[in-house]
């Protein structure tokens, strides 16, 4: 899967990415057009900018013109942040169109196309232009490709799926991509405040000596490790006699902002806990790296890593744990283990053991071992 980031103005046709653009001809004449017809001549130049010539050559200028007077029509308000639709294609059943529109920001493109791959649905085109737009109150377009310093970059998405749809089956698609394009802009919107967090901490615990490759590791992972989706904090308090584990109000961001969806929204006795999950968040080493059970929905459809810290007070009891979910980049895969922050201490642990002098053949052996063993 190619990565897009934002910004990305492209189109896809059969699963491949265009790179070429397709020379567009003249849509309309232009000396006495309305500020709506610039609207749509505008619209239908950015959206078809980089068709590929075959299929450019498969649909006329009046029929592009057309299908940008459509899209247009939809991108003209939105009173929410993400708005989707998908809807049977005119006067063919075998396609269904789907069309998205928010504020423009990495990973739209990914995740979509994770999605309609999970589904097993094929891409007949896809095209996203990156328009600027200013909006009204209500989400009216004031002005729209005019090079004010008031637009903002926004993400137009229009894809073409072979698919016979339904209503029921186009409701499904449209109410699964927002819930998808909510996630994306959640997490992108939250990632510098996620990634500051994970410095944050770093801070909080340098006095801790035990500490060093935890913090190490921290920073690793916010230099391009990692690519940060959701975070929350939880604290250990009394709670009616007991202990107990709660979501810290106000802490959770990205994809974990709605706190009412956390198990440990209302505190939540040890006790009740499970024991194998008791044992490991309390008796385990402070910094504990795992795969949640949720599949990432941003991004790329694989499910979640985990990375938990441990809190302690001064006698070593627990007092909460910051909790961050996103997915290792591909800079955390092809880095070598023995460079990479907690790995590296346990390398160092095997080498001491073995009392291995540097340079030697076993020293080296064993390093191959080790970068060699799934990380």
């Amino acid at each position: 899967m190619t990565s897009v980031a934002a910004g990305d103005n492209f189109a896809i046709r059969h699963g491949g990415i265009v790179d070429n653009a397709a020379t567009t001809e003249q849509v309309s004449d232009n000396r006495h057009e309305t500020e709506q017809g610039r609207r749509v001549r505008v619209f239908a130049e950015r959206m078809f900018a980089r068709l590929a010539p075959d299929l450019a050559a498969e649909r006329p200028a009046a029929m592009r013109l057309a299908s940008a007077a459509e899209a247009l029509e939809f991108f003209s308000l939105r009173a929410d942040p993400v708005k989707v639709r998908a809807v049977s294609a005119s006067g063919d059943p075998s396609l269904v169109v789907v069309e998205t529109a928010m504020p423009d920001c990495p990973f739209i493109v990914d995740s979509v196309l994770e999605y309609f791959r999970d589904r097993e649905l094929t891409v007949r085109m896809l095209l996203h232009p990156v328009l600027h737009a200013r909006r009204a109150a209500g989400g009216a377009l004031a002005t729209f490709e005019q090079g004010a310093a008031t637009e903002h970059a926004e993400s137009f998405l229009h894809a073409e799926l072979e698919l016979a749809g339904t209503r029921e089956t186009n409701e499904v698609l449209a109410a699964d991509l927002r819930r998808i394009l909510t996630e994306v802009m959640e997490a992108t919107a939250d990632f510098t405040a996620m990634t500051a967090r994970g410095l944050q901490i770093c801070a909080e615990t340098a006095a801790l000596r035990e500490l060093v490759e935890v913090r190490d590791f921290l920073r690793w992972l916010v230099q391009g490790g990692f690519v940060f989706l959701g975070y929350r904090q939880y604290r250990v308090e009394p709670y009616e006699g007991r202990t107990a584990l709660v979501t810290a109000s106000g802490s959770s961001l990205g994809i974990m902002r709605a706190e009412t969806r956390s198990r440990f929204a209302a505190p939540t006795p040890l006790d009740t806990m499970d024991e194998a999950l008791r044992t490991l968040l309390f008796e385990g080493p402070a910094l504990i790296v795992g795969k949640t059970r949720a599949v990432a929905e941003v991004h790329r459809r694989v499910l979640m890593d985990d990375v938990t810290i441990r809190r302690t007070d001064r006698h070593g009891r627990p007092t909460g744990f910051d909790r961050f979910v996103g997915l290792f980049t591909s800079k955390a895969y092809a880095e070598e283990a023995e460079h990479i922050p907690v790995l590296r201490a346990k390398l160092r642990e095997l080498i001491d053991a073995e009392a291995l002098r540097p340079g030697t053949h076993d020293y080296k052996a064993l390093i191959a071992a080790f970068n060699g063993f799934p990380k």
